[in-house]
């Protein structure tokens, strides 16, 4: 090896004793070592050759690097040596191949000096990457050399967090018997319980409830695990929560079930909260049927009037509404019709005085003006500010539910509380095409009389503001 660059870098920034640790070739690291290349050069990822060896689980080039190592007094730089995401040797030994492979790694790094609770860019230390894999072996030798069980990492979570993610019943008795908080609480509040339930880890979650972990808490959120749960489509861990005797206390805030369309939780809520349920209203006064209705959730609509007669379908929120003004708020028919089918009554109306056909109107649906007109809601009904829906189509240029509106006998004769007939308000915004519309009803002479908005002459407005539609009239 004389005249050769032994500390060249050659490939992705690595040297080649960097690539020889990489592919466990201890030939080539102790004639690299002899022949002068250094065991503490970094490449591009601030990584030395022990690092790779760590990594891909090379226990025999891991042992050589150590010993050539410890003769040359070069242990204590390179054993606890961080990376760029701040990860020793020991981090990545840890989460390698197979916990076989792992546990002579792990053993050779102490054994050599390896800090055991060092901790990476997220704060991460050794036992937590142990847990997180779900390592019982790896845990022990770690625990019995002192790491500690309740560190948390940059999201304040512990090693218990992570082994109820990884599933390991016997991991986290190992954990608890060394002092491990079972209600610890990460950076959203979250417990390993909750983190357990809300990942379908029905082992680990089994085991935490079984040695007293709590059902009933909440997030930094109000969630509880039953929200977190429906959240994330559970349908393992949702049995077990409802089973245990805690939740029958729980509050069911924002009946998330409903709102995610999670039918089969639903179902289970059913059984067992059937009372709650129907006294439920999250704080806007929204009972399931409103919160059904606002998530255009027309499955869960179905089940609720299938199996839940108990629930109001006329019930009001705090503003006054009721779930069919909300599928007429949102446009969601196919929710509307199931809604009228269980009896609904299409003119109630909120505290403003607005029916769901002001709500389907005015914000331009169409097919839900359509539908609830064929379910004879008054078409020209007042609201508190004295419009009916069709002035509300008007004033946003809704044209083809002012269209609709007005075939179904809608009168554009009526004036709002600013004393504009539809027309008028054609005219100030220049809709043309809702004046054509306006213009060929059996009302044309009526709006055309409305001098009380401005003193204007009508005509005079009309050809100032929408010539084309004046011309149309004064040809007819």
């Amino acid at each position: 090896l004389k005249n050769i660059a032994i500390d060249s870098i050659e490939i992705a920034d690595k040297t080649p004793l960097h690539l020889a640790a990489r592919h466990n070739a201890c030939v080539a690291i102790k004639a690299l070592v002899q022949n002068g290349a250094m065991l503490d050069i970094v490449d591009s990822n601030s990584r030395m050759p022990l690092h790779y060896a760590c990594e891909y689980g090379c226990n025999e080039a891991v042992e050589t690097i150590l010993y050539e190592a410890d003769v040359m007094k070069t242990t204590k730089t390179i054993i606890n040596a961080y990376d760029k995401e701040r990860a020793t040797p020991l981090h990545l030994a840890v989460v390698t191949c197979s916990e076989d492979t792992i546990h002579k790694l792990v053993k050779l790094c102490i054994a050599f000096g390896a800090d055991i609770e060092s901790q990476s860019s997220e704060l991460l230390t050794p036992l937590h990457l142990a847990a997180l894999n779900g390592y019982y072996e790896i845990a022990e030798i770690l625990i019995n050399k002192g790491a500690k069980v309740n560190t948390p990492d940059s999201k304040n979570k512990t090693c218990l967090h992570y082994a109820a993610l990884s599933n390991n019943a016997k991991l986290m008795d190992l954990l608890l018997s060394h002092g491990a908080l079972i209600e610890a609480k990460d950076i959203n509040s979250q417990t390993p319980l909750m983190a357990a339930a809300c990942h379908d880890c029905v082992a680990a979650l089994q085991f935490l409830i079984q040695n007293g972990a709590s059902t009933s808490g909440q997030d930094k959120d109000g969630k509880t695990c039953l929200h977190l749960i429906a959240e994330k489509d559970c349908k393992e861990t949702v049995a077990i929560i409802l089973e245990t005797e805690q939740i029958s206390q729980t509050r069911l805030e924002n009946l998330t079930s409903v709102s995610l369309n999670n039918l089969q939780i639903l179902g289970r809520m059913m059984a067992r909260f059937q009372e709650s349920i129907r006294q439920h209203q999250d704080c806007d006064g929204n009972n399931i049927l409103h919160l059904a209705a606002l998530n255009n959730h027309r499955d869960t609509v179905a089940v609720i009037n299938d199996h839940m007669p108990f629930v109001n379908v006329n019930a009001r929120n705090f503003l006054g509404q009721r779930p069919l003004h909300l599928a007429a708020l949102n446009g969601n028919n196919r929710v509307i019709h199931a809604l009228i089918k269980r009896g609904a009554s299409v003119d109630s109306r909120d505290n403003s005085g607005w029916t769901p056909l002001h709500y389907a109107s005015n914000y331009g649906f169409e097919t839900s003006v359509e539908f609830l007109l064929s379910n004879e809601a008054a078409v020209d009904a007042f609201n508190e500010a004295k419009k009916t829906p069709l002035l509300l189509a008007c004033e946003k240029g809704n044209t083809e539910v002012t269209k609709l509106l007005l075939e179904n006998g809608a009168d554009p004769s009526i004036r709002n509380d600013r004393g504009q007939n539809c027309l008028d308000i054609a005219c100030e915004f220049r809709y043309n095409d809702i004046g054509l519309a306006i213009i060929e009803t059996k009302y044309w002479e009526r709006v055309m009389n409305n001098r009380a908005f401005d003193g204007y002459n009508p005509m005079k407005r009309l050809i100032e503001r929408l010539p084309h539609v004046a011309e149309v009239k004064i040809l007819q």
